[in-house]
């Protein structure tokens, strides 16, 4: 099993807007990317404030093949790991339909799921709060930090009874 950390920044609300990328591997290496948005359905830079892209910076952005030629890359044998998985799951879908290219398939492990049992009752669970409970230094809404984060937690935490998931099911991986 190929655990890929994966985390994506969007522009606006339209789905698959995203304008940036972001990968983190087991070996500790991780990568991030501004990606251009479609000219036509991706609509405006509208999050800047949050993750600091400007609209200069999305116009300049990478061609989908950019991301979809390293998706196409991952072995067979990978599951991509997100914190709040449906959400990401949802926009890279998107994205993929609004490029006119074809799905993956994936399958993807929720952290999410493994923050809310872990501390559920004591307080934050996002990205930034999950970082700082396991002693990293990230800055929040930067892609390939946040994917570096995601794949932290799935390492480090016990994953018990949840499962990757695929089309709905949960897939029993063998390690």
């Amino acid at each position: 099993m190929n655990l890929v950390g994966i985390d994506f920044e969007m522009a606006n609300a339209i789905t698959g807007s995203l304008c940036a990328y972001g990968f983190a591997y087991e070996d500790g290496t991780w990568e991030q990317a501004v990606l251009r948005l479609h000219p036509k359905k991706g609509g405006e830079q509208e999050r800047g404030r949050w993750h600091h892209i400007s609209p200069a910076k999305t116009a300049a952005g990478n061609d989908p093949d950019a991301l979809y030629s390293r998706l196409l890359a991952l072995p067979a044998d990978t599951v991509l790991v997100a914190h709040d998985a449906k959400i990401d799951q949802a926009q890279l879908y998107g994205w993929l339909d609004m490029w006119n290219l074809e799905p993956i398939h994936f399958p993807w492990f929720d952290t999410l799921r493994i923050a809310r049992r872990e501390f559920g009752k004591q307080g934050k669970l996002g990205i930034a709060a999950m970082a700082e409970r396991m002693g990293m230094q990230v800055t929040p809404h930067k892609a390939g930090e946040d994917a570096l984060v995601a794949l932290e937690i799935a390492k480090r935490y016990e994953w018990k009874d949840f499962y990757p998931m695929l089309d709905g099911k949960p897939v029993k991986m063998v390690s």
